[in-house]
């Protein structure tokens, strides 16, 4: 059973050695990636305002194209007017069909002028984005650079890390592996804690003299009650090798 032991002991230390590398990243990795969101985002609102104005650009065409068939209606019906109406009656249902023409001309060059306005709007904005991805695609870059600086110079110590957690892995009982790794993911990275002044190395709660001979004697499992994290002799030592 000491075997067992010492080979928990062992992933635990390899773990932890992993967390360290991964912490020393600092938040860069956190900050790339709200930085490539922030240009998901931009490249996505851009895009919006493409198809809106390109939208608008075409619904502008089509209500002059309207407007120039309203004018020639109203030209025909002036003509109408002054050389074949001959009764009032006639005349008022000219001038209806003239004023309506002229409401209808009005009402579309106010939704022209709202699309013009609006696109006006647009422009800015995009300005807007063009600064701010500008400055965002820099700072990635920055941050991007910094970071691959940083992992080159652990990216080795990190694949040893990984491959001598591989094979201590293969060779340890999975129920113990099992439960290892539960409590590992459960308790802020750590599955496995020495005996800790007659306390459990996790928890510091005070375990019962019995079960301190028990995990001393290194012939039983002995989990801690309270947290749950495998008790190992403070008399255990492994060294952990990365030459292996």
């Amino acid at each position: 059973m000491q075997e067992e032991f010492e080979l928990l002991l062992k992933l635990q230390m390899i773990d932890e050695k992993l967390k360290e590398l991964d912490a020393s990243r600092g938040t860069l990795p956190y900050e790339i990636k709200r930085l490539e969101q922030s240009l998901s985002e931009i490249v996505a609102r851009r895009q919006e305002i493409q198809q809106e104005n390109e939208s608008g650009q075409q619904e502008v065409k089509e209500l002059e194209k309207t407007n120039e068939e309203y004018a020639a209606r109203s030209k025909e019906l002036q003509n109408d007017l002054f050389n074949f109406v001959s009764s009032n009656k006639e005349y008022e249902a000219v001038t209806q069909n003239i004023d309506s023409i002229k409401d209808k001309v009005s009402e579309n060059d106010s939704r022209v002028l709202e699309i013009l306005s609006r696109q006006e709007g647009n422009e800015l904005e995009l300005q807007e984005i063009t600064t701010a991805e500008e400055e965002n695609s820099s700072e990635l870059d920055k941050k991007s650079m910094m970071l691959d600086k940083h992992m080159s110079g652990s990216r080795g110590k990190i694949e040893i890390l990984q491959n001598l957690r591989e094979s201590t892995v293969s060779v340890l009982k999975k129920p113990l592996y099992d439960h290892y790794e539960r409590i590992r993911i459960m308790r802020d990275g750590r599955g496995v804690v020495p005996l800790t002044r007659g306390a459990c190395g996790g928890c510091f709660q005070t375990v019962p003299p019995q079960q301190q001979a028990e995990i001393r004697s290194m012939r039983d499992l002995v989990i801690c009650e309270i947290c749950g994290r495998i008790i190992v002799s403070d008399r255990l030592e492994v060294e952990l090798n990365l030459d292996e």
